[in-house]
């Protein structure tokens, strides 16, 4: 299996070469089953790390002025299945960086306005994030960065800049990147239209340093007082940790340029080596129909709780499953109609095979070899999408695909006592071994922890299959009829209740099934 991969890295070689030597080059290191689409390269080509079974990855994270919405969630949430993959499907041992940008000119008109220091509002917003993030089920970094407490670093990172010849220091003793003087800049991105600034020499050229302004927080530095530049924090808080190599980088599609263009010529400058990412991954943007992109600068954002006042964090998740993470998603009622369609049929599924293995309704039987076969293929089938550049959309397909053929066994007409259900345990299993790896059923396998609340639901459960059998059979006297519709709408209630606390009750022929639904609408 690895010289195979080695083989054909050695062909991305001399594909990628002809492709763009300029740009990238494939790192020297240690291939993985992954392939992943490189910018650079503009192909898709192996993921090879620095580290064997291990991933460096630094993520930009929020710049902490005001409340996330759905945006940002829909970003992470991408950038949360890709680490689930690598770290659950195919064992790699991720190390994820994330920045948190707390002094920002956003953040100091914030404090301005409340007359309070600029480190209680971003605080107050960083926690918000991650709160936010948690209710979603997204994980946390392994590490997350305040550019307030690297500002030595970031001094340091700007000094050698400066010594490299890379940067110099204006009238103003803000200290400026010298983008003329890096023959490499322009490597993410064509040329964009510069940013004028007093000062500088080029247009082109970007802070590393700004000068104080009167009533501004600042630090002290070689060149005077100030604070850093927005994109220098990033190249010095992951150089930090992570040295001249980062396996992935990935931020939204509007960091490409100018954030990442210029994180990757300052790293360049400070480390003196051609290639300081190996591997830059960026996420599409969340937008409304018919809308730019969701920002809280357009207003048109949907905040986090806004939304889980409807849906689940599952159902947000199914969303981003069925949209490749490069490409946007467009928000709106028949989208997320689809997305919850998509839910609910991987919930009615599990509970389907559950019943059918203990025995519940009707008795298929159904054909071990044919859906054994099924599930094999289903599993190469999905291994190889979440291998080819993330491909959740193309495995989400796969496995309703094998969802389906299941469910027409189980639907069949043909009924006995023989029938081990061993293919449907087997792919149930599957299934939800699955769908864990990938972050679903995060309240379910909370509540899962206590066998006693199975014992609870069940004996409930049985009580209603009891009273409501009761209700529908021919045993109760005709006079009774007020007696019968008043304890059937009783059942109907209960199990309305159940679901509103994410337990949904599904009634057969002969009994009834339970199974958490994760769908309780957030407090």
């Amino acid at each position: 299996m690895l010289n195979s991969y080695l083989r054909r890295s050695l062909g991305q070689i001399r594909r990628v070469s002809d492709l763009s030597s300029k740009k990238w080059k494939l790192p020297a290191g240690h291939p993985t089953n992954v392939d992943v689409f490189n910018r650079l390269a503009d192909d898709t080509v192996n993921l090879v790390t620095n580290f064997p079974n291990s991933c460096n990855w630094y993520c930009c994270g929020p710049t902490v002025y005001d409340s996330p919405h759905l945006g940002h969630a829909c970003c992470y949430m991408q950038f949360d299945l890709i680490r689930r993959i690598l770290e659950d499907v195919h064992g790699i041992n991720v190390i994820m960086l994330m920045s948190i940008t707390d002094i920002d000119d956003k953040i100091i008109n914030e404090a301005n306005k409340r007359a309070s220091h600029f480190q209680e509002v971003a605080l107050q917003y960083e926690q918000e994030f991650f709160d936010s993030m948690s209710k979603v089920n997204i994980k946390p970094p392994s590490l997350s960065l305040r550019v307030s407490q690297h500002i030595e670093d970031i001094i340091q990172f700007i000094s050698k800049i400066i010594n490299n010849g890379h940067g110099y220091v204006a009238d103003d003793r803000s200290v400026y990147f010298s983008v003329d003087n890096f023959p490499r800049y322009g490597k993410l991105s064509p040329a964009q239209e510069p940013e004028t600034a007093a000062g500088k020499q080029s247009n082109r050229d970007f802070a590393l340093w700004k000068a104080a302004k009167p009533g501004e927080p600042y630090w002290d530095s070689p060149w005077g007082r100030g604070r850093p530049g927005w994109h220098i924090e990033c190249s010095a808080m992951a150089s930090k940790y992570f040295g001249s190599s980062v396996d992935i980088h990935t931020g939204g599609i509007d960091l490409l340029f100018p954030h990442h263009e210029n994180e990757e010529a300052q790293s360049c400058a400070y480390h003196g080596c051609d290639q300081w990412v190996n591997y830059w991954l960026h996420s599409g943007h969340l937008h409304l129909q018919g809308q730019e992109k969701m920002s809280k600068s357009l207003k048109n954002t949907v905040s986090i709780s806004t939304f889980l006042e409807e849906y689940s964090p599952d159902h947000l998740r199914t969303l981003c499953m069925l949209v490749p993470y490069r490409n946007g998603i467009e928000y709106s009622r028949d989208v997320m109609t689809n997305a919850t369609s998509v839910y609910s049929k991987l919930n009615n599924f599990l509970s389907d095979c559950d019943a059918f293995i203990r025995g519940v309704g009707p008795k298929p039987i159904v054909n071990d070899g044919i859906l054994l076969k099924e599930l094999q293929r289903a599993q190469e089938n999905i291994r190889n999408c979440l291998s080819s550049d993330f491909n959740t959309n193309g495995a989400m397909t796969d496995l309703l695909n094998l969802m389906s053929r299941t469910t027409s066994e189980l639907n069949s007409r043909s009924e006995g006592l023989q029938n081990t259900s061993f293919s449907v345990i087997a792919i149930a299993n599957y299934v939800k071994n699955l769908l864990g790896k990938l972050g679903f059923f995060a309240n379910r396998q909370i509540a899962d922890q206590s066998t006693q609340v199975d014992d609870i639901l069940q004996a409930s459960l049985n009580l209603r299959t009891s009273v409501r059998g009761l209700a529908l059979s021919n045993s109760m006297p005709s006079e009774s009829r007020e007696v019968k519709k008043s304890l059937l709408t009783a059942c109907d209630v209960f199990r309305s209740d159940l679901k509103n606390l994410g337990i949904e009750i599904k009634d057969r022929a002969n009994a009834s099934t339970w199974t958490f639904s994760t769908s309780r609408k957030q407090g």
